[in-house]
């Protein structure tokens, strides 16, 4: 049994190996989500936003211009039952980003860089979702609320690999 394609879609646009994520930022249709090689961010809304192109390009794909390499995407819930929230790396910070209203949730400094992102919570208690960043020896683990109002970003949970001697 072998694999057959269901549909194809061209967008014009270089996208970056394992830089392609999926999401419901508006909670119910799916929107493939994918970082460009030009530093820019397009989804693939074919069931619409309810927003009106919210931030150029065709009626089915609206890009987010990062203005920087992107290192990873994820999209998923950092809130119980929320809807998902577009998590973007780069080379010193990671950015969460709600794709429906057009708006940073914070932006959080990252010295180690960003290399991977996954989601998930810590302890079988836990029922806040965190996005977990990896960088060259660190990681952390982010809330949804990982900004004050004073603009401070505070980590839920950090770990640094001991340095080799």
């Amino acid at each position: 049994m072998s694999l057959q394609p269901i549909f194809n879609v061209r967008f014009g646009q270089d996208v970056k190996p394992r830089q392609v994520t999926v999401g419901r930022y508006d909670g119910t249709h799916p929107c493939l989500t994918c970082a460009t090689t030009t530093g820019k961010v397009f989804v693939h809304h074919p069931h619409g936003l309810s927003k009106e192109d919210w931030t150029g390009g065709s009626k089915d794909v609206s890009f987010l211009n990062v203005q920087k390499q992107i290192s990873g995407i994820i999209a998923g819930p950092l809130s119980q039952g929320g809807k998902d929230l577009l998590m973007i790396g780069t080379a010193n910070e990671l950015l969460a980003y709600d794709v429906q209203r057009n708006s940073d949730l914070f932006h959080k400094e990252m010295p180690d860089g960003v290399l991977s992102l996954t989601l998930g919570s810590i302890g079988a208690s836990s029922n806040e979702p965190l996005v977990f960043a990896g960088g060259n020896c660190s990681f952390r683990g982010l809330t949804g609320r990982a900004t004050t109002s004073s603009g401070r970003s505070r980590a839920t949970t950090s770990a640094r690999w001991p340095s080799a001697t």
